[in-house]
């Protein structure tokens, strides 16, 4: 499995992730999450261009600066104010080209290429603006990134937001053309030398290779009916034209696994599935059988006293007690206790 955007998803790609032999982790920050939830075969595998179509096209750099990505304010507002404080900043005075979809010819005629990540990801656009050969400008950021380049040789940096340093960092190398192709030359070299999908394709079948020498076949337990069921359950959207499929689906792996012998930790899920489809009386045997079970306890009585908040305070009041009791008086939370306290708060709306 290939997570590549887990600086969005990681809290669902932790369980699905686990299911798989062999995990590839395009963001390396994620990379130790991943190992510490229960996928040992980690490891970083950043993002690439693509060996067929980014690429030199011998075409004249007419365009001063460009940023090409999503421009939504819905979906990005961050990256739209950012955008047009700085648009504002150059004041007209350099050719700032914005928009989304095909890159490579605006890449190939723009001297600078702006990139904003989005958490701080290592994203596909670095390294296709290095391929096309435009001067990148980029955030400053760990993840990776100074493994890979070297800032002031093959990219410049900037820090994150900061427009004003944006605006006269642009103004810099645009008047400095000297240093500006130097960089952009740089860059290009070191990513057609070691940073293609090519590249990439050698190590995954260095990896797979050895991998398959040592995949043992076996009938699946309850704790990956749980993994899965427990993926589904989070990408549950009411939303969504398949929010009923994935309901159900989640809702028959998790039976599978306690039916597995994997009863503790499900019953609480099983609850907040029962909450969506709105079967209370459903929820509630879930809800009173995890409270038999020590693991199980403290969320059940949380997912209860989320229920009764607002209608039985006196009530809710005392499982909110019950709640401290067991955290203070038993083991530390564990992961997995702790997604389903932040499912249940998520879901009743705390």
């Amino acid at each position: 499995y290939y997570a590549v955007d887990s600086h969005l998803n990681f809290p669902w790609q932790r369980n699905y992730a686990a299911l798989f032999d062999v995990l590839f982790v395009a963001q390396k920050d994620y990379v130790e999450s991943f190992r510490q939830w229960g996928s040992p075969s980690a490891r970083w595998l950043p993002l690439a261009s693509s060996a067929a179509s980014d690429k030199l096209l011998g075409l004249p750099r007419d365009i001063d600066v460009c940023f090409v990505g999503k421009l939504d304010p819905r979906i990005h507002p961050e990256r739209v104010t950012f955008l047009d404080r700085l648009k504002a900043k150059l004041n007209g005075n350099v050719r700032l080209v914005m928009t989304s979809g095909a890159y490579v010819e605006t890449y190939n005629r723009s001297r600078i290429v702006l990139n904003e990540s989005i958490n701080r990801d290592l994203n596909q656009r670095t390294f296709e603006a290095l391929a096309c050969g435009g001067m990148l400008l980029t955030e400053e950021m760990e993840n990776g990134l100074t493994d890979l380049f070297e800032p002031g040789r093959d990219l410049v940096t900037y820090r994150h937001g900061d427009v004003d340093q944006v605006a006269d960092l642009i103004r810099y190398y645009l008047e400095h053309e000297t240093e500006r192709s130097a960089v952009a030359e740089s860059g290009h070299k070191k990513v057609l030398e070691r940073h293609t999908s090519e590249h990439r394709a050698r190590e995954v079948a260095g990896v797979l290779r050895k991998a398959l020498t040592q995949h043992v076949p076996h009938p699946w337990s309850a704790r990956e009916y749980g993994l899965l069921g427990r993926t589904c359950l989070m990408l549950v959207y009411p939303d969504s034209p398949v929010f009923a499929e994935r309901m159900e689906l989640a809702a028959g792996l998790l039976s599978r696994a306690a039916q597995a012998g994997g009863t503790s930790g499900v019953s609480p899920y099983l609850a907040l599935l029962s909450i969506l489809k709105r079967q209370p009386a459903e929820a509630i045997r879930h809800l009173t059988e995890a409270m038999g079970k020590p693991a199980d306890r403290p969320v059940a009585a949380w997912i209860f006293a989320l229920l009764l908040s607002g209608q039985d305070q006196g009530r809710a009041e005392a499982y909110y007690q019950a709640v401290i009791t067991d955290l203070m008086s038993g083991p530390p939370v564990s992961p997995e206790q702790l997604e389903c306290f932040q499912m249940a708060s998520f879901i009743l709306g705390d």
